[in-house]
Formats: C-alpha cells, sequence, structure tokens
C-alpha cells in the first residue's frame, strides 16, 4: 500500500511539474511575441518577476512535496489553484 501511495505522488508531482512547465513556456512564448511586435506592454518587468515568483516558489513545492512534505503539499495545491483563479480574472 506504501509502494502504491509513492507511485501516486510520484505521478502527482510529475504532472505538476509539467504544468508549470507549461506555464513558463507560455511565458516565454508571449515574451517572443512582444519582442517580435516592438513594443512591450507597460508593467512588463513587473508580471514576468511576479510570474518567475511563482514558478520558482511551485518548483520548490513540488520538490518538497515529492520527498514526503505533507505542508508542501498543501501548499503547493493551494497555491497554484489560488493564483491560477487569480489569474483568470485579471
Amino acid at each position: 500500500m506504501i509502494m502504491k501511495n509513492a507511485t501516486r505522488l510520484g505521478r502527482a508531482c510529475t504532472l505538476l511539474t509539467l504544468a508549470v512547465l507549461a506555464g513558463v513556456a507560455e511565458m516565454i512564448i508571449g515574451l517572443l511575441s512582444f519582442a517580435a511586435a516592438g513594443e512591450p506592454p507597460p508593467g512588463l518587468a513587473f508580471l514576468v518577476g511576479a510570474r518567475v515568483a511563482v514558478y520558482a516558489t511551485a518548483f520548490v513545492l513540488i520538490g518538497l512535496t515529492w520527498r514526503g512534505n505533507r505542508v508542501a503539499r498543501w501548499l503547493v495545491l493551494i497555491m497554484l489553484g489560488g493564483v491560477g483563479t487569480a489569474w483568470s480574472f485579471r
């Protein structure tokens, strides 16, 4: 039973990592499109900094979750859910 839960946790962490990497890829594509357009929107540096901070925190929490830290597991779920929901309302 323990091995089964460890396998599920590993799969969950892998999927969470892929989700964060998809966000990183989206950010890079957005930056490249702004670079191609020539004129960056106002506040772009703040938005990029905020995303980098969120992604870095997510990676740290996913790593801690992978190692079995229960508090990190809840924090990563709350953070990704909360940030994702807040980001969709902007």
